[in-house]
């Protein structure tokens, strides 16, 4: 299948789906010509921002530092040695530090102490029935993309079953986040896309959280989703407004 992006390049998804393997194209070049839940939710609520969204590194952000480490320790536990450096240091403002993050470039650098806590956290989820027996017989991290309403996506799944995602997320106030996710966070847009882009019908959220350890499970219902829908439409829309001068 052909698959045209934003920039009105042509693709074989087979050759863009192998291409996504590379983070450096995942998160770079196909950033920029092939929405995402992230995209959609900046085109959807703030639309002035999204242009800035695209070039603005988040990798250093310590909350989403920290969340791919809690990703990686719980989804992918064997990439934390190839992939990670640990240090028995208190703080990043030290001399050993910087000289580890100098050193090791293809490695992200985090400290011990940030280690044992995800390891604390993780303890949580594989205690948890319901959790665990979710996160069992699928694969993690699984890229995909195709077409909705004739627009190029992509996506990477966190833990992709043969009839469901499950999306492992955290907060630090569970009793908000049902509220939080719909009219904050829009992982109702994210919900639709990945049914979509990976043609299953269900995505189970895992919600951790953080404070007390408590594990929850979330899925948008078929209403909800439908509505989500409407709300993609509209990002789409503010899109090509946008790029003709109407926002």
């Amino acid at each position: 299948m052909l698959i045209e992006l934003l920039d009105h390049t042509m693709w074989k998804s087979e050759d863009l789906l192998a291409r996504m393997q590379d983070d450096s194209f995942y998160y770079g070049y196909l950033s920029k010509v092939a929405f995402s839940s992230s995209s959609v939710k900046t085109l959807y609520s703030k639309p002035k921002e999204y242009e800035k969204s695209l070039t603005k590194d988040l990798s250093n952000v310590p909350a989403i530092r920290f969340g791919r480490l809690f990703h990686t320790a719980v989804l992918e536990p064997h990439k934390l040695k190839e992939d990670y450096l640990f240090l028995d240091v208190k703080s990043r403002k030290t001399q050993t530090y910087d000289l580890a993050l100098s050193e090791n470039p293809n490695k992200f650098v985090m400290l011990q102490s940030e280690l044992d806590e995800v390891n604390y956290m993780k303890e949580f989820i594989d205690f948890d029935v319901r959790a665990s027996k979710l996160l069992s017989n699928g694969r993690s991290e699984v890229a995909g993309l195709g077409m909705i309403y004739e627009q190029p996506f992509r996506a990477k799944a966190d833990y992709l079953k043969s009839d469901m995602i499950v999306d492992l997320k955290t907060t630090s106030n569970m009793d908000e986040w049902i509220y939080d996710a719909k009219h904050k966070w829009h992982y109702d847009l994210q919900a639709f896309i990945y049914t979509t882009i990976f043609q299953v019908d269900r995505m189970m959220f895992v919600i951790l959280d953080k404070k007390s350890g408590r594990v929850e499970l979330f899925e948008f219902n078929s209403e909800e989703l439908y509505n989500a829908g409407l709300k993609l439409k509209i990002a789409i829309n503010n899109y090509y407004d946008k790029k003709r001068g109407f926002l």
